[in-house]
């Protein structure tokens, strides 16, 4: 056999890889963020039946397929006009918005039935800002889980195991779950489009401070963030976080990029030696991630509304 003959053999066979790896980055393109899958595909059938989660998940859909048109105002901004949301689902299709931002947006639009709820959380805003932050909404949900609160068209958990699919699930960081904070972000708050359950194996962040007996969760959600959510590829669902994260700033308004889309995180929640509970959040599951949770991370509640 030739050393010519080899020469081309070696040449044939690089060419080949170069062109396996140049599907291969496609395929991994077109599967994270340039819009040609869903995020949320199929929807389940028991978020279809409810209002807030069907409208959710259609509106993630839309961005998944024009990711450029979202990106992430913090609701910090120390300008209110820097950090109001801007969200049209017309033809000039477009969110610019924080967490809560998003949420009221998505109450106002998601069903005549769901005024009701949006008027009890409007009215938990601050008086300079004109829409609900994030750490109200586990405010008022806490409050309703525990009778400081009534209400007639939300009821108020804080027990993840009774976590499902509609909830708007919310959380405060640091001292603002005390109201004493007036920095930084306030907290988190989305709508629930399916939950799963998973063992602490099935974790791989690391979860420096978590117990031993945490119970864990792994919740598809939609909401409006600046964070890389984990994926779910299963027979039955597949939700894909097809946000663009970094690069050039979508808008000048935003402060990062991401913005509103699906996804998937991952809750803990165990009792302390006091028998109170704890949480604990996961935005990406990888090994070089650690765990956020109420030890580690100074300070976090979590509780969850569900409309009635």
């Amino acid at each position: 056999m030739s050393t010519s003959f080899l020469v081309k053999v070696g040449q044939v066979i690089s060419l080949l890889l170069i062109l396996v790896t140049i599907i291969g980055c496609k395929t991994s393109d077109d599967n994270n963020g340039n819009g040609n899958s869903d995020a949320v595909s199929p929807i389940p059938q028991d978020c279809k039946a409810n209002a807030l989660c069907r409208f959710a998940a259609e509106t993630a859909n839309r961005f998944a397929n024009q990711p450029e048109r979202t990106c992430f105002r913090s609701d910090t901004a120390v300008d209110v006009s820097e950090s109001s949301p801007d969200i049209d689902l017309g033809e000039d299709l477009h969110a610019y918005t924080s967490a809560g931002g998003w949420l009221d947006f998505a109450l106002r639009q998601a069903d005549s039935g769901l005024e009701t709820v949006y008027q009890e959380i409007s009215a938990l805003k601050e008086s300079s800002i004109p829409w609900t932050r994030a750490y109200l909404y586990q405010e008022h949900f806490q409050k309703l889980s525990t009778g400081e609160r009534t209400s007639s068209v939300l009821a108020g958990d804080t027990d993840l195991a009774n976590l499902q699919t509609g909830d708007i699930l919310a959380w405060c960081k640091r001292s603002w779950c005390d109201g004493t904070s007036t920095a930084g972000s306030t907290g988190y708050v989305a709508v629930v489009i399916d939950v799963t359950p998973i063992q602490r194996d099935q974790v791989k962040a690391r979860l420096r401070t978590t117990p031993e007996d945490a119970q864990f969760w792994q919740v598809s959600v939609v909401d409006s963030s600046y964070r890389v959510h984990g994926s779910l590829f299963t027979d039955s669902l597949t939700v894909i976080d097809q946000r663009y994260h970094s690069g050039k700033l979508n808008h000048a308004s935003c402060s990062l990029n991401g913005g509103l889309g699906a996804g998937v995180i991952i809750l803990a929640q165990w009792e302390d030696e006091r028998n109170e509970k704890q949480w604990g959040f996961l935005f990406f599951n990888e090994p070089n991630h650690f765990f956020r949770d109420s030890i580690s991370y100074g300070q976090v509640h979590v509780a969850f509304g569900r409309p009635l």
